[in-house]
C-alpha cells in the first residue's frame, strides 16, 4: 500500500524548521550569557526559564523535521486514510461518490495561509466528492486545514500529491475491490 504525501501539509511543517532552529539558538545564547546580564537574585530562575524555553524550541524543531513524513494519504483495503500529525481519519469507500482530477485552487484563504498554498495553485489535484463527511466539517477543517476542502463548498476534499494519477488509480482500484466485496 503506497503512501502518497500531502504536499501542502509537508510544506507547512518544513516552513517551521528554520524559525524554530533560530529560536532554539537564540534561547541557548541567552542562557549562556545570562550570568553576565541577569541579576544575582534572579540568575537561577532566569537560567532555568531560558533552558526550558530552549528545550521547547528544540522539541518544536525536531517535530518540524519529522512531521512531513507523517503527512500522507493511503488507500487501505476498506477505507481511504488521511494522516497528519496528531490526527488520522478513515473515509469508507462507500462514502466516496466520485474521484476526479481538478486544478487546485486556494478558495477563500487569505494571508499566510494563502502564501502557504500559492505554489500549488493551478496544479492538478485529486478531488474526492463525498456523500458526507465522517466527522463534523469544522473539526476536519481544524485538523486538515481549509485548503483541502473543495472551493465551491461542495462536500469533498481536494488532495495535492506528487503523483495525482497514481493516487487516482489507487483510489479507483480500491473502490472497485470494495464494491465487489460488498456485492458478495
Amino acid at each position: 500500500m503506497k503512501r502518497h504525501p500531502l504536499l501542502i501539509h509537508q510544506r507547512r511543517f518544513q516552513s517551521w524548521r528554520w524559525p524554530a532552529l533560530t529560536i532554539t539558538a537564540g534561547f541557548a545564547v541567552l542562557w549562556w550569557f545570562a550570568p553576565q546580564w541577569a541579576g544575582v537574585e534572579t540568575l537561577i530562575l532566569t537560567r532555568y526559564f531560558l533552558l526550558a524555553a530552549a528545550g521547547l524550541a528544540l522539541a518544536l524543531s525536531l517535530f518540524a523535521i519529522f512531521a512531513p513524513a507523517w503527512c500522507y494519504v493511503q488507500c487501505r483495503p476498506k477505507f481511504l486514510q488521511l494522516t497528519v500529525p496528531f490526527f488520522s481519519i478513515a473515509i469508507a469507500y462507500s462514502r466516496i461518490r466520485n474521484v476526479r482530477p481538478v486544478n487546485f485552487t486556494a478558495g477563500e484563504l487569505r494571508g499566510m495561509r494563502r502564501n502557504l498554498v500559492e505554489p500549488f495553485v493551478g496544479r492538478t489535484a485529486v478531488a474526492v466528492d463525498l456523500k458526507g463527511y465522517p466527522l463534523a466539517e469544522r473539526w476536519l477543517r481544524f485538523w486538515l486545514g481549509g485548503a483541502m476542502f473543495l472551493p465551491d463548498r461542495s462536500t469533498g476534499l481536494q488532495i495535492v500529491t506528487e503523483d495525482w494519477m497514481a493516487l487516482s488509480r489507487d483510489l479507483d482500484a480500491h473502490r472497485a475491490e470494495a464494491r465487489t466485496r460488498l456485492a458478495r
